[in-house]
């Protein structure tokens, strides 16, 4: 491998905000349905807000990243996850949690992308894939330790976790700010990065040099295709899924379990069943290989659209849980070998 250190502080933070996310996002359902008395409408306008901030910061912020630096951008993604995090977990108000999505939208816009073009740069394209697939197994492992994490903190207030998961995203981007290597990226010379117009010209070069790609390369478009498609699918899910569970499939009354716990246990199943997946992959499938990769990806995603069919329509909680599960596999999957197959 070309750079060991950008591999460990890859998988570091692949592991470190897997256990975040997994703080912040098993409850922040719940968190909005009862803490802040969001109705099912108002769920889907936050993840509209989330997604259209996203659509609109999403060109240019990556300009930014190609143009200037990519770990400068990474960097500052975490701290904007910090803040929104911190201020949605302190502030049970749909105002603040719409400004929170925004916050978190262009950190989105930040860190996806230029962390996997770092990563690529870093250790080189004939490794990345080996090394997605490695940082989704070490995701799924710290995932599960976060969802117990949320639940034992649910328990004392219900927007803890989504405060301490922003505490630990700013802790995070100070260990980057030193520790994250970038030997690889070729930067601008001093002359073209010295002022705002010479970081100006280079975002316009950047993106005049992609325009021009996605009009001579119908690749391209398909790509933008699917993330298009893909955007319009996960919104209602994921913002959707727990409510689901709760008003239309009916939770278990096993033990007079609280929902969060019961969340917790769906959560740990899916990383259960993510982490399997993934090591069985890792050593049976060959990502790196185009031909691979793009019949992965139709069987992954001819599974996930059996499994949100039925998720939709199933009428008692067994049936829900295994489509659920089985959907939270596919997508787990197809995450590593949709970026090979792309970079």
């Amino acid at each position: 491998m070309r750079n060991p250190r950008a591999f460990r502080v890859y998988l570091l933070y692949t592991g470190a905000t897997s256990f975040f996310f997994a703080l912040i996002f098993t409850i922040s359902a719940i968190y909005r349905l009862q803490a802040a008395g969001l109705n099912p409408l108002q769920l889907v306008l936050v993840g509209t807000v989330l997604e259209v901030t996203y659509f609109l910061f999403n060109v240019p912020l990556g300009a930014i990243a190609d143009s200037r630096s990519r770990k400068l951008s990474v960097v500052v993604g975490v701290f904007l996850f910090a803040a929104g995090f911190v201020l949605e977990g302190t502030t049970p108000t749909f105002a603040a949690i719409l400004a929170a999505q925004v916050i978190e939208g262009i950190a989105y816009c930040m860190v996806e992308g230029a962390l996997e073009a770092w990563i690529t740069d870093e250790v080189g394209e004939e490794n990345v894939g080996s090394v997605f697939l490695r940082g989704s197994q070490v995701g799924n492992l710290a995932g599960l330790l976060g969802i117990g994490g949320s639940v034992a903190l649910a328990s004392l207030t219900l927007g803890l976790p989504i405060l301490v998961g922003g505490v630990l995203f700013l802790g995070l981007g100070i260990y980057l700010v030193f520790v994250m290597p970038e030997t690889a990226y070729q930067r601008p010379s001093r002359e073209q990065g010295a002022s705002l117009g010479g970081a100006l010209r280079d975002m316009e070069n950047t993106l005049r040099e992609g325009a021009h790609v996605v009009r001579r390369r119908p690749l391209a478009l398909t790509i933008l295709a699917i993330a298009a498609i893909f955007g319009g699918f996960s919104e209602g899910f994921d913002r959707l899924w727990e409510a689901h569970f709760v008003q239309s499939v009916g939770l278990p009354r096993l033990g007079g379990l609280d929902p969060v716990v019961w969340f917790g246990i769906i959560s740990a199943g899916s990383s259960v069943v993510g982490f399997v997946s993934s090591w069985i992959a890792s050593r049976t499938l060959n990502a790196a290989n185009p031909a691979v990769a793009v019949r992965a990806l139709f069987g992954l995603n001819t599974l996930l659209i059996a499994s949100v069919v039925v998720f939709a329509l199933a009428g008692n909680f067994a049936l829900a849980l295994a489509a659920f599960w089985a959907g939270a596999m596919s997508r787990n999957l197809q995450g590593p070998v949709y970026m090979t197959w792309l970079n």
